[in-house]
């Protein structure tokens, strides 16, 4: 009978272990599954933070982005009103004449170095108050000095670019084109990345142009803040430097850089 009693025993109480270590184990297994919510719910939080992050600094970049074509329009409007309005005062201080016959190329060229002449004369003494005005009063006079029209160049070109398996999207200041045969689409001649005056021409500012100028197909691409420009050759790892001037010798440069990059007319 004694035995009978303790195998009892024995068996109750390797239940009661048994049911001991079953309950441990499901609160070992509920912490866990806790921890392991907690853990996916702080992670859930970090990528929508994140997401939300990306959303904004990309509202941001636009918006920025927005403001300074704004303000480029708006600079390049007072710029070329400002020069209408010197053209008016000035034909009004000269005396009634009859008018001539049309003008012979030559006198059109002259008067276009005259022009030329007058803007490098001044560009040492210009003063920018943002990158805006460097476009205006720097780069588009460049540009049309350097014989382009308004129809060999555009402002604000989408590019698309690629990062390893990352497709990204950029946006080239200046693009300038070659004038295309008929039938042809036009190839790029060079990529221009503005600056503010303010900013030195470092490597972030040449590595963004040369990504411009890679997705454009540019040969050559230019960085400017209106103090100083640089000119370089697309190349496989290094880009030779062309050309490289700052305002005060720009006029001792000029030759050099329409050389490079100047519409060559026979």
């Amino acid at each position: 009978m004694d035995v009978y009693i303790i195998v009892i025993l024995f068996l109750l109480v390797a239940c009661l272990g048994l049911a001991y270590e079953t309950r441990k184990r499901g609160e070992d297994l509920e912490r866990h599954q806790q921890a392991h919510e907690a853990e996916a719910t702080r992670l859930r939080r970090e990528v929508d933070g994140a997401r939300q992050a990306h959303q904004k600094e990309v509202a941001q970049l636009r918006a920025r982005q927005q403001r300074e074509m704004e303000q480029v329009s708006a600079a390049h409007r007072a710029e070329m009103e400002r020069l209408r309005e010197s053209h008016r005062q000035e034909q009004a201080r000269q005396p009634v004449v009859q008018p001539n016959p049309p003008r012979p190329a030559g006198v059109a060229r002259s008067d276009a170095r005259t022009a030329r002449h007058d803007w490098l004369n001044h560009l040492p003494g210009a003063i920018y108050e943002n990158e805006a005005e460097v476009e205006a009063k720097f780069v588009f006079p460049l540009v049309q000095s350097l014989g382009y029209s308004v129809r060999d160049f555009s402002r604000r070109v989408p590019v698309g670019l690629r990062l390893g398996e990352q497709a990204l999207a950029g946006e080239a200041d200046w693009v300038l084109w070659e004038a295309a045969k008929p039938g042809a689409d036009p190839s790029a001649l060079a990529v221009i990345e503005v600056s503010a005056p303010d900013q030195a021409l470092d490597d972030g500012v040449q590595t963004r142009a040369r990504s411009y100028a890679f997705g454009v197909g540019a040969p050559v691409y230019l960085i400017t803040n209106g103090k100083q420009l640089q000119l370089f050759r697309r190349d496989v790892r290094t880009d030779p430097l062309l050309l490289e001037c700052k305002v005060e010798e720009f006029a001792a440069c000029w030759q050099h850089l329409y050389d490079l990059l100047g519409v060559h007319t026979s």
